[in-house]
């Protein structure tokens, strides 16, 4: 979920335009630094575990967001269209049918 008020069209745009701009860039450069961070919070015993936990965050989060790219955010313009043509159809339903 993205949160502060960002749904619709503007996670779209978040995820499908900005976070792949540059070939995603962006999203590299922070997956790099995060990186570099878990590797000096390995070398600090108290910080071993949460390096592990994020480092393994890290790795599902760039999973997560591969599956995303390949089989979700294609059908988003199908599901557009259908919002784009305002058909009353479930609108318009008696409610005693549902």
């Amino acid at each position: 979920m993205i949160h502060e008020g960002t749904h619709g069209i503007q996670a779209q745009d978040l995820l499908h335009r900005k976070v792949r701009m540059q070939e995603g860039r962006a999203l590299q450069l922070l997956a790099g630094r995060m990186r570099d961070t878990i590797g000096r919070a390995l070398a600090v015993e108290r910080l071993r575990d949460h390096a592990h936990s994020l480092r393994e965050a890290l790795d599902a989060l760039l999973a997560a967001a591969h599956y995303f790219f390949h089989y979700e955010l294609p059908k988003i313009h199908a599901w557009l269209a259908v919002a784009a043509r305002r058909d009353p159809t479930c609108h318009d339903l008696d409610e005693q049918w549902l």
